[in-house]
């Protein structure tokens, strides 16, 4: 009697495991407790996930830095900068109609690190379209976008490498123009309001970081000149044009033999989508409120860069075809920046908190076109963070609810 209720038991757990074997590993495995009035719902999916990279046209305008060098086999020979002449057309008239009684124009451009290894080696040049218009756009930081053939190239000069600043602790790098030919050029013409300026890297040196016109060190152009009053007193005095916009162009590495088995966000041109299916959620009653501990979670290939990396998760808010992994993609996704998904990275595993996108989602209050994957313009744009493709490795929902609200 023993043996044959044994045999049975034993015989259930075959087929109760094979059946379980054969199921959907898309089923959801759900488990609740009691907690006084409330009953709370855990559900875990697997294997519901899909996801693609793309690449974008590098945009980098916005980040608080500028690079001069080579990192990561990035190419950042150039940089463009934009400073306005307008407002001191309107203050300083006689000044800017009459180059001759300025005495010296000085740009200057402050360093983010204190200690240096190497001397800088980059030049200075003078960009003139004959505009009031700017010749760049701060969201297109790709070199091969920008073209020189129509423009006046004046070539000004080294930038120096100043002393640090004891006040500031800053170190700073500048040119001071006092060719008089020079300074006529940078300002005789009376319509061209934009100033543009182009560094350049004339040798192979370490990375440089600069601070942008996005920092509180924004890069200075002074203009100097010598007022004599009624008493034939000399003294001199200056004024600043503004800097409105810089950016780094960016040569960016073949990026040919990336694993197909991972997804990748960063380096100032990967971007990521994830999708997936909502059936599973077809069993949560109509009455629920989810529990902050509700994550989409992946894979973190690169474990060691998660704390330097910052990746931001937002809603897409319309529908984006299937693209293939590392394509180029330069139309904006669009995504709604108003439902933030905060991302944790936990033993090797990223997890997307997915508690009121899923919420919105179920109660038909937004619609559920995906998950979108950025870098913050706080990340090093030189630098990817990689996750494990869902398609191919693991991926899992949890959440968490209660039911009866």
């Amino acid at each position: 009697m023993i043996y044959t209720l044994l045999k049975c038991i034993a015989l259930g757990i075959v087929v109760s495991t094979q059946f379980l074997s054969c199921t959907d590993k898309n089923q959801p495995i759900n488990s609740s407790n009691i907690d006084g009035n409330f009953e709370f719902h855990s559900m875990i999916i697997n294997g519901n996930l899909t996801g693609f990279s793309y690449k974008t046209t590098p945009k980098i305008g916005d980040h608080g830095y500028l690079y001069s060098g080579i990192k990561n086999n990035y190419n950042c020979d150039n940089n463009l900068l934009d400073f306005t002449a307008y407002y001191a057309q309107s203050a300083y008239p006689e000044i800017i109609a009459n180059p001759d009684t300025v005495d010296s124009i000085r740009l200057t451009m402050f360093l983010a690190d204190t200690l240096l290894s190497f001397t800088p080696d980059i030049s200075l040049y003078y960009l003139n379209n004959n505009n009031n218009d700017s010749i760049f756009n701060e969201n297109d930081t790709f070199y091969d976008n920008f073209n020189l053939s129509n423009l006046n190239i004046l070539e000004l000069g080294n930038l120096n490498l100043n002393p640090i600043d004891t006040l500031s602790n800053i170190l700073s790098i500048e040119l001071v123009i006092n060719d008089p030919p020079i300074i006529e050029e940078l300002l005789s013409f009376s319509e061209d309001t934009s100033k543009c300026f182009m560094t350049s890297q004339t040798s192979a040196t370490d990375h440089l970081k600069i601070y942008s016109s996005e920092s509180n060190v924004k890069p200075q152009l002074f203009v100097y000149y010598t007022i004599t009053d009624s008493s034939d007193s000399s003294f001199s005095e200056s004024f600043s044009l503004p800097i409105v916009q810089d950016l780094t162009l960016i040569e960016i590495p073949d990026f040919d033999n990336l694993s197909q088995d991972s997804l990748y966000i960063g380096g100032s041109l990967f971007e990521s989508v994830l999708k997936f299916d909502l059936s599973p959620f077809s069993e949560i009653p109509a009455q629920f409120v989810l529990k902050e501990d509700s994550y989409l979670i992946l894979n973190s290939m690169n474990i060691d860069a998660s704390s330097a990396i910052n990746i931001l998760a937002y809603p897409l808010t319309d529908s984006l075809n299937q693209i293939d992994n590392f394509s180029e993609w330069y139309d904006d996704v669009p995504v709604d920046k108003t439902t933030y998904m905060p991302i944790f990275y936990e033993d090797g595993k990223l997890k997307i908190r997915i508690q009121s996108y899923l919420q919105y989602v179920i109660n038909g209050e937004i619609d559920h076109f995906g998950i979108s994957l950025k870098s913050s313009v706080n990340n090093d744009p030189f630098s990817k963070f990689s996750i494990e493709d869902p398609d191919s490795g693991f991926s899992e929902i949890t959440i968490e609810y209660v039911s009866g609200i």
